[in-house]
């Protein structure tokens, strides 16, 4: 069995290279729209470092939800030189999670795109209350979450997985969400993945290939739109608005910023819909954001 960790832009530019695991998943994208700003460079370093690698769509970003095939195709477009080096995944747990038709079709798409069959992320909870048997049935394995107590603690375990149904076999578990590991100095996710690198390997192939796709000459975008380099800016804010780690509105809040606060910004970004101001930190999230507004509400940017 492999011990990892899955992380997103709630564990910021994460020094994974430093931490004594066999693999880390990586959120990328959400919805139609959000890009996990410090996904290639946390990827690249785990890849640079040996470790077996992972990345994961959120379905239906809160802010960004789009059909099934719309969100495939962000997902595909955004992150296609990972496919045939690391495993794909759906991360299933937002505002449609009862829409099993929507899953599958996500499912299929990526599956037809790209040759790789992703992984299905849920919650125990989730699973158990909604016939996924064919998503089970068309070969897609089974990431699953459940915490139990979810106590504090201190480095890997390898529980057995909980029962799910519609699935005989789980390839990974999630177990808890507050372990701690040397390297770094907050709670992370932990997880078994139920195989050796061989088994790992096998859910990166390309329709069953052991390799890696030929490399389009475009680069990924993995990186909010910047419009960017801007000098340091000053408003004052004339409502309540929520300071948050990523630029997204389902990102965990740093602060709630309140009405007559002075704020500084150096930089805005393009996610989700929306125009962000990017405020430097010295704290450990390094940047925080704060929305300004619907794009749309502006304009339509093509």
């Amino acid at each position: 069995m492999l011990n990892g960790i899955d992380v997103s832009s709630w564990q910021g530019d994460i020094q994974v290279q430093n931490m004594d695991l066999d693999f880390v998943i990586v959120k990328a994208t959400g919805g139609t729209g959000y890009i996990n700003p410090y996904c290639d460079k946390v990827y690249q370093r785990a890849k640079k470092a040996g470790k077996l690698l992972g990345f994961y769509h959120y379905a239906h970003e809160i802010g960004s939800q789009g059909t099934a095939v719309q969100e495939a195709e962000f997902f595909v477009k955004q992150t296609k030189n990972y496919f045939g080096e690391a495993i794909p995944i759906l991360d299933w747990e937002s505002d449609n999670k009862h829409d099993v038709k929507w899953a599958k079709a996500f499912l299929d798409r990526v599956y037809a795109r790209t040759g790789v069959r992703p992984l299905f992320y849920t919650y125990t909870n989730i699973i158990n209350s909604y016939d996924f048997s064919k998503i089970a049935r068309a070969d897609y394995g089974l990431w699953i979450a459940n915490y139990g107590l979810n106590a504090e603690t201190s480095g890997f375990k390898q529980p057995q997985p909980p029962k799910s149904n519609g699935w005989s076999t789980t390839a990974m578990f999630q177990y808890n969400t507050q372990t701690r590991l040397p390297g770094y100095g907050g709670l992370l996710d932990a997880n078994v993945f139920y195989g050796d690198v061989n088994a790992w390997k096998a859910y990166v192939a390309v329709n069953g290939k052991p390799e890696k796709p030929t490399p389009t000459s475009e680069p990924p975008k993995l990186n909010p739109t910047p419009i960017g380099g801007i000098k340091m800016k000053e408003f004052t804010l004339n409502t309540n608005v929520n300071l948050r780690t990523a630029a997204t509105t389902s990102a965990p809040i740093i602060a709630l910023l309140k009405k007559g606060q002075k704020v500084k910004f150096n930089d805005i970004v393009l996610a989700g819909g929306y125009l962000w101001a990017v405020q430097p930190r010295t704290d450990q999230f390094k940047k925080g954001y704060i929305s300004l507004g619907e794009i749309n509400s502006y304009g339509l940017i093509r």
